[in-house]
C-alpha cells in the first residue's frame, strides 16, 4: 500500500507537529523545516519541471475558491429557486455543475490543502510538501500566470517563507490584509477586494486561488443575521443556537464570495474562466459528540460543498457531460488536481506521467471515477493531532475509528448519511485490511501524538 505510513511517524515522534491553530499555508513550512538537530531543512525540494505543452482545446483561466470549515448542508450546492443559506452565489451561478458527494480526506486544513494542491493522499503529505510538484508548478511550466490570495494567517514559523517561494505573480496572506485577531484570519472582504483588483493584472491564461478564512471558529459575522436564535455560547444545551451563529458567518462569507464572482463574470476574462468552489473540510456540531473539526472523519467534518461553473463555450460537450454525470457520484479532493491539470490540457502530457503515477484521483472532466480505497486522517507527520482518529473509504463505504473506540466502525453514507447504524467490520473486510496497511492499527493503540507545537 503506497503512502507515508503512520508507523514511520510513530518511529520518529519528534517529527510530529501538533499546532493548535494553523493557517492553511503553514502546513508546508512545518513539514519542510523539520525539527532535527541540524537546524531547518530546505523549505522545498520540488522537482523542476520542463516546459509543458498544453493540449486543451482552448485556453481557459481557472479560479479556485476555497472556503474554510464550510459543511455540505450549509450551502446550496445545486441551484435552487429559493436558497436561504447561500443566496448570493446561488443567483450568480445558476448553471453550475454541483458535485453532491464531494468529500475531503481530512478535516484538518493543513492536510486537506496539501491534498488539493498536490493530488497526493493525506498519508503522503510530507512527500507532497518536500518533493512533489504542486498545481502552481504545473501551471507555470505550461505558461500559465499564477496567483494566490488568502485571508488566512501565515503567522507560524517558516510558513511565510514557503508562501513567498511558491511560483506566483500575485499573492497575499492575512498578514498583508491587516490585523489577524483570531483563527478566522483577516476580514474576508479584504481578500476579495485584493483579488478583484489584481485579477485584471494577470496575463491569460491564469490559475488563481482565493482562500477565505472567516468561517473558521469563532465564526466572523457581519451584516444581516437571518438565522435566529443565535449565540456564541458553545454550551452543549445551546448547540442549535451556536450552529445558527455559524450559519450567519457562512451567509456573510457567501456575500463576499459573490462579490468576487460577480466582478469576474462582468469582466472580459470571466468569459474564459472556469470557477471551482469547495471547502477545505466541514464542521461538526456534536452530531457524534465532537464540536468543530480535526477530531473525527465523520461526514459532518468531511462532506464538503463543491460546484464547478463555466460559460458553456469554455468546456467541451464531453467535459460537460462528465461533470453532469458526476453530480451524485462519490468524488474526492484527490480528484481536484487531476481535474485542473485536465483543464490545463496536461493530464495526458508525457512529461506529467511520473507525477500522475503518484496521484490516486481522476479528472472530473472524464467519465471514469476514482475507485481506489482512500485513507482518511487528521493525524500525519505534519500535523500530529491531539485526538487520534483515522479510517479509509471507497464509494459510499467508510471504516473509521477514534482513540476512544475499541474497534473499527463501518458505515454506508449513501444509505445512512448521518452515520447512525454501524454495519460491523464484517461488512467492511476489505476496508479493514486496507486500514491496517495504512495505519498499522486502531487509533487507541497508537502512542501519544501531540507533537511539538510551533
Amino acid at each position: 500500500m503506497s503512502g507515508y505510513s503512520l508507523k514511520r511517524a510513530i518511529r520518529s515522534p519528534r517529527r510530529l507537529a501538533a499546532i493548535s491553530t494553523l493557517g492553511a499555508l503553514a502546513v508546508f513550512a512545518v513539514a519542510s523545516l523539520g525539527t532535527g538537530a541540524g537546524g531547518p531543512r530546505t523549505v522545498r525540494r520540488a522537482p523542476r519541471l520542463p516546459a509543458l505543452t498544453a493540449s486543451a482545446p482552448k485556453k481557459r483561466n481557472i479560479l479556485l475558491i476555497l472556503t474554510e470549515s464550510v459543511r455540505f448542508d450549509s450551502v446550496c450546492v445545486d441551484y435552487r429557486a429559493e436558497c436561504d443559506s447561500t443566496p448570493f452565489t446561488n443567483r450568480l451561478a445558476p448553471s453550475r455543475y454541483p458535485l453532491l458527494e464531494m468529500r475531503s480526506l481530512s478535516s484538518t486544513t493543513a492536510i486537506s490543502v496539501g491534498v488539493l494542491w498536490s493530488g497526493l493522499l493525506p498519508t503522503e503529505m510530507t512527500d507532497a510538501i518536500r518533493t512533489a510538484p504542486m498545481l502552481f508548478d504545473f501551471a507555470r511550466a505550461a505558461g500559465y500566470d499564477t496567483a494566490y490570495w488568502s485571508s488566512q494567517s501565515t503567522m507560524f514559523t517558516g510558513s511565510a517563507a514557503f508562501f513567498a517561494a511558491l511560483p506566483l505573480t500575485k499573492r497575499c496572506s492575512g498578514a498583508d490584509l491587516g490585523a489577524v485577531p483570531d483563527d478566522a484570519g483577516a476580514d474576508d472582504p479584504r481578500v476579495t477586494e485584493r483579488a478583484k483588483r489584481e485579477i485584471a493584472q494577470l496575463r491569460e491564461p491564469w490559475l488563481a486561488v482565493v482562500q477565505y478564512a472567516n468561517t473558521h471558529y469563532p465564526y466572523r459575522v457581519r451584516g444581516d443575521e437571518p438565522f435566529q436564535p443565535a449565540t456564541e455560547d458553545k454550551a452543549a444545551e445551546r448547540t442549535a443556537e451556536f450552529k445558527n451563529h455559524y450559519l450567519n458567518a457562512v451567509i456573510a462569507q457567501d456575500r463576499t464570495v459573490a462579490d468576487l464572482l460577480g466582478s469576474l463574470r462582468g469582466s472580459a476574462a470571466g468569459a474564459r474562466t472556469v470557477v471551482i468552489y469547495t471547502s477545505d473540510h466541514g464542521e461538526a456540531f456534536r452530531e457524534h459528540g465532537q464540536l468543530g473539526h480535526t477530531t473525527s472523519v465523520f461526514d459532518e467534518e468531511l462532506h464538503v460543498p463543491t460546484w464547478i461553473d463555466a460559460p458553456a463555450e469554455v468546456l467541451t460537450s464531453a467535459e460537460r457531460e462528465a461533470l453532469a454525470a458526476a453530480r451524485k457520484a462519490p468524488v474526492w479532493h484527490v480528484d481536484v488536481t487531476p481535474t485542473i491539470l485536465d483543464l490545463f490540457g496536461l493530464w495526458d502530457a508525457p512529461a506529467v506521467v511520473a507525477a500522475r503515477r503518484r496521484m490516486t484521483g481522476t479528472s472530473l472532466l472524464r467519465p471514469q471515477r476514482t475507485s481506489a480505497i482512500l485513507p482518511l486522517t487528521n493525524c500525519t507527520e505534519i500535523w500530529g493531532c491531539s485526538f487520534k482518529n483515522w479510517g479509509v473509504t471507497r464509494g459510499s463505504l467508510k471504516l473509521e475509528s477514534r482513540e476512544l473506540d475499541a474497534d473499527w466502525h463501518c458505515w454506508d453514507v449513501a444509505r445512512d448519511p448521518l452515520e447512525r447504524h454501524d454495519l460491523g467490520t464484517s461488512s467492511c473486510t476489505e476496508l479493514k485490511r486496507a486500514a491496517e496497511a495504512f495505519f498499522v492499527g486502531l487509533p487507541r493503540e497508537a502512542p501519544e501524538m501531540r507533537g511539538l507545537g510551533p
